[in-house]
This record gives C-alpha cells, sequence and structure tokens, in this order.
C-alpha cells in the first residue's frame, strides 16, 4: 500500500482502519510552518509574535538546537525576502529569543507527548517569551540598544543581565 508523501505547508494525518492505531498518531502532525515561511504563504497577520515563538520552538523541537535554530533563521529571513521586508529581520532579537526558548525546551523534549501538549507545557514555562519580544527581553536589553541600527544587522550581547547559557 502506498502512503501519500505530503506536500511541505500541509498538515499531515495519520490515519488507519487499525484499532490497534493509538488515538495520538491518527492525530495531525506538527504543522510545516517553516516551509510555509520559506514559501511566504504564511499571511502576514497570523504571524504575530507568539507565531514566531512557535516556529522556532518546532524548529527547536524536530530538528534539535543548532540545526533547528539554523532552520528557523533562515526560514525567517526568506519571509521578509517575500513580504519585501528585509528591514524586519533583527539579528539580535532572533539571537536572543531563540537562546531564551532553547532554555525552556526539556532535554527529552516530552517525546511521549503530542506536539500539542507539548506546545502547552512549553507556553506555561515559558509564559515570559509569549508577550511581545521587546516586553521578553526587556530584563537582558534597553530599548535604547535593541533601536540600534547595529543591533539588527549583527548579535550584540545583553546591556542590562546576561543570556542564561543551556
Amino acid at each position: 500500500m502506498n502512503t501519500p508523501v505530503p506536500t511541505p505547508g500541509t498538515i499531515t494525518h495519520t490515519t488507519s482502519a487499525s484499532s490497534e492505531t493509538p488515538a495520538a498518531a491518527r492525530l495531525p502532525g506538527l504543522p510545516d510552518v517553516l516551509g510555509a515561511l520559506e514559501r511566504g504563504t504564511l499571511a502576514p497577520h497570523a504571524f504575530d509574535h507568539r507565531a514566531h515563538v512557535f516556529a522556532a520552538w518546532a524548529a527547536m523541537r524536530q530538528y534539535g538546537l543548532e540545526e533547528g535554530a539554523t532552520r528557523f533563521r533562515h526560514a525567517l529571513r526568506c519571509y521578509c525576502g517575500h513580504l519585501k521586508a528585509d528591514d524586519k529581520y533583527h539579528v539580535t532579537i532572533t539571537e536572543a529569543l531563540l537562546q531564551l526558548i532553547a532554555l525552556y525546551l526539556p532535554d527529552d523534549a516530552g517525546q511521549h507527548l503530542r506536539w500539542q501538549q507539548q506546545w502547552r507545557r512549553f507556553e506555561q514555562r515559558a509564559a515570559g517569551l509569549m508577550l511581545s519580544s521587546r516586553d521578553a527581553l526587556s530584563h537582558h536589553y534597553s530599548e535604547a540598544l535593541l533601536a540600534q541600527e547595529s543591533s539588527r544587522q549583527v548579535f550584540i550581547a545583553p546591556d542590562r543581565q546576561p543570556l542564561a547559557a543551556r
């Protein structure tokens, strides 16, 4: 029996007529939000701060911290390019948030849980990151530093409290 190959950007559904298939296996798979960003198919109004955090979380959950962060950066830059808004990409904010998100990812990533449950647990642990990017970073960065053009182009270390290392 041929299994259909999902196209990027679609939600994967696993179904089975067998009563032996666990219910969790029949639930939707993790959305391909990185693919949607890379293709520029995500509506700008749908990609708010919380969606940024979700995309980074999903990438690091799926690919590990380093590769996930690299894939997220690439997808976000592609998305900005599609929107003709390359100036919206802020290196310091992106890097700092990726570091903070990594702190809240459990080592085992709760692999026994469905992704929806993992995301809810992450949201609870990282409630401070769910505000806005500037609110989430306010303990680490002053507004003045984040407003500097240089902080948009290269990562600048915090001028307040250091970012904790994982």
